[in-house]
């Protein structure tokens, strides 16, 4: 009867053990993206309620606002320069969204449409969003590269580039002359 017992007791363990070891393997959490954890609300031995862990992803997306008269010349996948104010640096991105949906502000009739820059990752960066960026729509060079690493909230230009040629020869402002649409 005791060797009995002690076959059922130790039947009992191997499942508790079973049982903690799978406990612990779904107690491990993973991420969808890269990012950095910003608050952590969770007690070790306590249950959490609401947000146990918030999570901010490292690549920065910019939304600005790009007037009727630029919308025509924007696509998803053209390349973007990025300068950040406070960095004092320039970061390369990609357009990831153009909303088909106009929208006004106030009293005002300027019309306006939603524009998504995503930095690349190469880049370093963190989340941001900035309505208040100005979206400047023109024809530009590729810059170089940086290694800026904005932080969300901080201000920023938005070059996008609209058209590019190879081999075009170059001639200095002060060689031109003229009149306005001549």
């Amino acid at each position: 009867a005791t060797i009995i017992a002690d076959d059922v007791a130790i039947a009992e363990a191997e499942q508790a053990l079973a049982d903690a070891e799978i406990a612990l393997a779904m107690a491990t959490i993973t991420a969808p993206i890269d990012g950095r954890i910003t608050v952590v609300n969770a007690v070790v031995g306590q249950e959490s309620t609401g947000t146990a862990i918030q999570l901010q992803s490292t690549r920065l997306a910019l939304a600005v606002s790009v007037t009727e008269d630029d919308i025509l010349d924007l696509a998803v996948g053209q390349k973007a320069t990025v300068a950040i104010s406070a960095t004092d640096e320039t970061a390369i991105g990609t357009v990831t969204s153009v909303s088909p949906v106009a929208s006004t502000s106030g009293s005002s009739t300027v019309v306006s449409y939603a524009v998504v820059v995503t930095l690349d990752e190469a880049t370093g960066t963190t989340t941001a969003t900035g309505s208040d960026a100005p979206a400047v729509a023109t024809a530009a060079s590729s810059p170089a590269t940086t290694s800026a690493a904005p932080l969300p909230g901080m201000s920023a230009e938005i070059t996008i580039v609209i058209a590019e040629a190879t081999f075009v020869p170059a001639v200095a402002a002060m060689a031109l002359s003229g009149s306005s649409g001549i």
